[in-house]
């Protein structure tokens, strides 16, 4: 959750700079103002629950690569589950490890 609070604070703080920025290129700034919306509703509609989510999940959840995931998971730096046969994390194993906990 620290990191969608992050990403909005990031996002309305680009939000805000558009419509305070007077130029010529108007509609590009509408174009970056719906990209941003998309991208919140987009980061908001990810399993934010304390359930497992699979690699593409967890590559939105983050912002994050895959192979940067499994290279971490390899490495032992970021928790995941392989009893499937597939790579799960947990919200929170992810959480810490994009904060350095």
């Amino acid at each position: 959750m620290k990191q969608l609070t992050k990403l909005m604070v990031y996002v309305f703080g680009d939000i805000y700079k558009i419509l305070t920025y007077q130029h010529k290129g108007e509609i590009m700034n509408e174009y970056r103002i719906i990209e941003l919306l998309k991208e919140i509703k987009g980061m908001m509609t990810i399993n934010t629950n304390k359930d497992w989510m699979d690699i593409n999940q967890a590559c939105k959840y983050t912002n994050i690569s895959a192979s940067t995931l499994r290279r971490n998971v390899k490495n032992g730096s970021l928790k995941a589950s392989k009893k499937t046969g597939k790579l799960l994390f947990k919200q929170e194993s992810l959480e810490r490890w994009l904060n350095n906990e």
